[in-house]
């Protein structure tokens, strides 16, 4: 849809003039911030004081090699006491990789599992958290 909306708006618009190019990237890039900070507030919202036991907050892929993203995200942290994490952004591409380094970082802090871990390739959400706002499709 976002993709759609922009190849629209490209079409609509002459990049060439001005600055449009440069604009269109800077609006888009505050609106993803934006659609992040609220979503993350509300998501800290919602699990009120089991909050106050998370440490650290990890964000990877794609989204996390954005340096706006990281200045941004960490000020967020900073509201709620937690320590923002992200890889080195030459891992913020693939999620295999992501997957990979999220493996070593388990592996130098001692956790480890046999061969017997049942694998899931789509891992469910809990409901654990659950926002009494948003309805049910």
């Amino acid at each position: 849809m976002i993709k759609l909306f922009i190849s629209k708006r490209i079409a609509e618009t002459n990049l060439n003039e001005g600055n449009n190019r440069a604009d269109l990237a800077a609006s888009f890039q505050h609106t993803v911030i934006l659609h992040l900070e609220t979503n993350l507030r509300r998501t800290f919202k919602i699990m009120g004081n089991d909050l106050k036991n998370v440490k650290h907050f990890v964000m990877s892929g794609g989204v996390a090699r954005n340096e706006e993203i990281r200045k941004r995200i960490s000020l967020l942290c900073e509201e709620y006491n937690l320590t923002p994490v992200f890889p080195p952004p030459e891992f913020c591409t693939d999620n295999g990789v992501m997957i990979a380094w999220c493996g070593v970082e388990k592996f130098n802090i001692g956790t480890t599992h046999g061969l017997d871990v049942d694998i899931l390739p789509k891992w469910p959400f809990e409901n654990r958290y659950k926002d009494p706002t948003i309805k049910e499709r």
